[in-house]
């Protein structure tokens, strides 16, 4: 594939340097023909030296339109494919709001998942099979599985982002405004801006409240030691600070909030274990109110869950605390303690 890509793309800047030094070449040989043939009809007295003075300038006045037509002749093809990207775009049908599709849990449950599958479009199998989960409000919860499992996309479905194939996905009423959820990926996206910046995204909030939601994502030692504090800038995407530094910014971006629902696509992979706890620690005694539902494959981020949910080929299999699924289930067992040897290996 890179390679195809490699070529296609040589092939057109090769066919574009073609068409403009042509351009460029065709007036100048032009000019010299004029000269030529032009001396030789004024050495044979059919014309004055004047007129051909006036025809090489005539011409040289016509180059710079003709020019421009050519550089807009080479750029149509590029626009034409542009237009098309986005008229496509444009013109797909918009789908209807998952937010639309979610409903209210029981009293007492911060979520509930009644048989609730999902199939992305472009596949056949399905990514989740008649899921139940029941989730208590201010609870921690930890989804486990292997990858592939269907432990994101269980995430995706509790934030609104995507809606379930089948079966109904609820919520408890304080959490079904879109507001009081927040989602954090594991892959962190901060923008080209200041500490600031990223955290409030441009809304009102004070520096107290900055500097707390840092606290509760133990970032704010770092932040404190950057060169302008929350004034640093971060660069695009967040280049100049280290992976973990940039999932802890994002984390206080969503702590800032105050949500009543807190999703985190394996947020803490790039931190090491001792910060993991600490932030941990952190939202359990900070946010009493807050229901943490976390995706984790570090087995003391799991032991520090209330419960887990434990996800194997898109099925929910077994849903407990970690010392019960330890005991019970081997092949909960069997992941963990891979997990354990991975890291120890790492």
């Amino acid at each position: 594939m890179a390679g195809e890509i490699r070529d296609a793309r040589v092939h057109a800047v090769r066919l574009l340097a073609n068409f403009e030094s042509a351009l460029e070449a065709i007036p100048a040989l032009t000019n010299i023909a004029l000269v030529v043939v032009g001396a030789i009809r004024v050495e044979s007295g059919a014309i004055t030296v004047g007129q051909l003075s006036a025809s090489v300038f005539m011409f040289t006045l016509l180059v710079l339109p003709l020019r421009f037509f050519g550089y807009a002749l080479s750029e149509l093809p590029r626009s034409y494919a542009g237009y098309r990207r986005v008229r496509e775009i444009a013109d797909a049908p918009l789908d209807r709001d998952p937010e639309t599709r979610i409903g209210a849990a029981p009293a007492g449950e911060a979520v509930a998942m009644s048989h609730v599958s999902f199939t992305f479009p472009d596949e056949d199998e399905p990514t989740l099979v008649d899921t139940d989960i029941g989730i208590p409000a201010g609870s921690i919860t930890a989804f486990v599985g292997a990858t592939g499992s269907g432990k994101t996309t269980l995430v995706e479905l509790l934030s609104g982002l995507v809606a379930p194939s089948g079966g109904e996905v609820r919520l408890a009423h304080s959490t079904r405004d879109r507001r009081a959820r927040a989602i954090v990926f594991q892959e962190a996206f901060l923008f080209e801006g200041t500490v600031r910046d990223n955290v409030t995204m441009f809304d009102e909030i004070d520096d107290a409240e900055i500097w707390e939601a840092l606290r509760l994502a133990a970032a704010d030692t770092f932040v404190r030691d950057l060169p302008s504090g929350l004034d640093t800038l971060v660069g695009e995407r967040g280049v100049t600070l280290s992976g973990g530094q940039r999932q802890r910014v994002a984390l206080a971006r969503a702590l800032v909030r105050r949500p009543a629902l807190l999703l985190l696509d394996d947020t803490t992979s790039a931190l090491d274990p001792s910060t993991e706890q600490a932030v941990l620690h952190n939202l359990r005694t900070a946010l009493t109110g807050t229901t943490v539902v976390m995706v984790a494959s570090r087995p003391s981020t799991i032991a520090l869950a209330d419960d887990v949910v434990f996800v194997s080929n898109g099925r929910v299999t077994a849903h407990g605390t970690h010392a019960e699924l330890m005991r019970d289930v081997p092949e909960y067992r069997e992941l963990v303690e891979a997990f354990e040897t991975d890291r120890v290996a790492g």
